[in-house]
């Protein structure tokens, strides 16, 4: 593994677990969860770092597996982007859930986007050169724009059309069910996991796809 990506897989780690703090102050979590949380910044830092020296030992049998490690960690911190720009919004506002919050979602999943762009671009890819940086992120924009209707749709799906009072989620949750900002931030996650194998599919073969000689 690279010296570069260990300090940047750190740097994730770090960046993600304030995320998480921040975010934890507006959901609903069980006790001793909200009380692991303040070790966060000490303990997730070193998980980012193990998973991406797992990805080195993978990557060398399957190249792909070390982009994969990479992709993930970066797909992670961009996730906890978006949620923490989501519940930001949601706690400013008061609204969680409607035509408002799936706005909320489309502009906390831009702030993301372009987080997304650099890491992936200078990191996750190695796509180093800039005289096609206005090409690749056209192309970028492109597929994350069909990403963006993926998540978005997704996420409207799982926090109106099942909604934290649909039967079948009180059924997994338990008659208490979940509260309305919970389950929008559990509907968020959803909707990160459906993009992710587009994400990675449109990024290495689209975007930032090698050139031929």
């Amino acid at each position: 593994m690279k010296t570069i990506d260990a300090v940047l897989s750190i740097a994730i780690g770090e960046l993600a677990a304030i995320l998480m703090l921040a975010i934890g102050r507006n959901i609903s979590l069980p006790d001793a969860v909200r009380q692991f949380m303040p070790w966060l910044p000490l303990v997730f830092p070193l998980f980012t770092l193990a998973a991406m020296a797992a990805g080195a030992v993978l990557g060398r049998y399957f190249y792909i597996a070390y982009q994969l490690a990479k992709f993930a960690l970066v797909g992670g911190l961009n996730f906890l982007i978006d949620l923490g720009i989501l519940n930001l919004l949601i706690f400013t506002v008061g609204i969680s859930s409607g035509f408002y919050a799936a706005v909320f979602k489309a502009l906390a999943f831009l702030a993301a986007m372009t987080s997304s762009f650099i890491w992936n671009k200078f990191w996750t890819f190695g796509s180093l050169g800039t005289g096609e940086a206005g090409k690749q992120f056209m192309e970028f924009f492109i597929v994350s724009g069909i990403g963006l209707l993926v998540n978005v749709g997704s996420f409207a799906v799982l926090n109106d059309f099942f909604g934290a009072r649909n039967p079948l989620v009180l059924a997994l949750t338990g008659q208490a069910g979940i509260d309305l900002k919970t389950w929008a931030s559990v509907s968020a996650a959803g909707a990160a996991v459906v993009g992710l194998a587009w994400n990675f599919i449109g990024y290495k073969f689209i975007v930032f796809r090698a050139k031929s000689a």
